[in-house]
């Protein structure tokens, strides 16, 4: 949960499937039941049979006032950070995994 909303609204972002085509979506808060309003597929937030299943990060990375949405393209070579706009999300540079061990 962070302010992913184009205008600084709250949204829950979350990857669905994510050895199965890696869907992350972000939804809308506020009122029941939450909205999705974006979603992109061929990413993942751990790598399988990993026990850390939060790998997944938010944080304002370009000095904007928005949070960027870090997560692993798949197939968990690279690292892209997703920016959610009023039309869709903006994915930046990937930038590559040098090593991971578990």
């Amino acid at each position: 949960v962070a302010p992913f909303g184009p205008n600084g609204e709250l949204g829950l972002a979350e990857v669905r499937t994510p050895h199965i085509g890696g869907i992350v979506g972000f939804y809308r808060m506020g009122g029941d039941p939450l909205n999705l309003v974006a979603q992109l597929d061929g990413v993942t937030s751990h790598p399988v049979f990993s026990r850390d299943l939060d790998m997944g990060l938010a944080g304002d990375l370009d000095g904007d006032g928005q949070p960027e949405l870090v997560v692993f393209a798949q197939p968990f070579r690279e690292v892209v950070a997703l920016r959610r706009t009023e039309e869709r999300l903006l994915g930046g540079r990937p930038l590559a995994v040098k090593q991971w061990t578990t």
